[in-house]
């Protein structure tokens, strides 16, 4: 008999279930911090192989999406807050740390995210700046999950999430959600590689919306670069500056499915 209430969580990622059994976590940011208020300066990675700054204004806020993380049945009473519209402010994993330099194939990034402007600019959740080596390589981050805005030309749906990222060969690959994104609100958001099935998954709130396809992994440019929450790159400067929160950020080298995702309650 087919189970038609699971099927929103199979979506089409094509996920393969034999590799998820060997998930490793290479990084997560909790951002449980030093209390509401505290300005955010070294970043704690619970799996203890990376570190981030923060940056300009970032703060640390009570105001989260959840008390208890679903997945890990962990307390959440911690995550960092932007700067109101018109000023700046980021977290970028530091120089040293694994994330810059490992080979991305099959992953899973996900975070949370609550956008306080919903007009303007666009608003990059997570994105990995380009170095000298990937100059050359469009115009945007390298990873490039976004909010576009309302009056964005060209978007597939104005207001909702558009990823772009830069494949192992160089090319563009792009993917959108229908989801528009309301101010005030908490988002869960993943995005899902996985190579075997060649394609790039984002979901929203465990639903795959959006998907790209030739996906052969995430390109690595010479001698890494790092990662950056609440900020992306245009044309090689820091951009799109996110105005809201972010919380739980995690990295994982597997395509995970979405009964995985720290949004999906534990199973049994």
């Amino acid at each position: 008999m087919i189970r038609y209430d699971i099927l929103p969580w199979i979506g089409f990622a094509l996920i393969s279930l034999s590799s998820v059994a060997s998930a490793e976590t290479l990084a997560y940011f909790r951002f449980e911090g030093e209390g509401a208020g505290a300005p955010v300066k070294n970043v704690k990675d619970s799996a203890g192989k990376s570190s981030a700054k923060g940056s300009w204004n970032v703060v640390y806020s009570s105001d989260v999406p959840l008390a208890v993380i679903p997945q890990t049945g962990e307390a959440n009473t911690g995550a960092i807050s932007f700067p109101a519209e018109g000023r700046k402010g980021d977290i970028f994993s530091d120089p040293n740390s694994a994330i810059n330099t490992h080979r991305f194939t099959d992953f899973t990034i996900e975070a949370w995210v609550r956008f306080d402007t919903i007009e303007g600019a666009y608003q990059t959740i997570i994105g990995r700046d380009k170095n000298a080596a990937a100059s050359n390589l469009g115009r945007v981050s390298l990873f490039y999950l976004s909010r576009t805005p309302e009056n964005a030309k060209g978007a597939e749906n104005p207001g909702s999430l558009r990823l772009e990222i830069i494949n192992s060969d160089g090319q563009s690959i792009f993917a959108n959600t229908t989801t528009v994104m309301d101010a005030g609100v908490w988002y869960h958001v993943a995005v899902v590689g996985d190579t075997k099935a060649g394609t790039i998954t984002l979901f929203v709130n465990g639903t795959a919306e959006g998907y790209g396809t030739g996906y052969t992994g995430l390109y690595i440019p010479e001698g890494g670069s790092s990662w950056t929450f609440g900020r992306g790159q245009y044309n090689g400067r820091a951009a799109d500056f996110v105005t809201g929160a972010i919380d739980e950020v995690r990295f994982s080298d597997v395509a995970l499915s979405p009964s995985q995702f720290l949004y999906a309650p534990k199973t049994k």
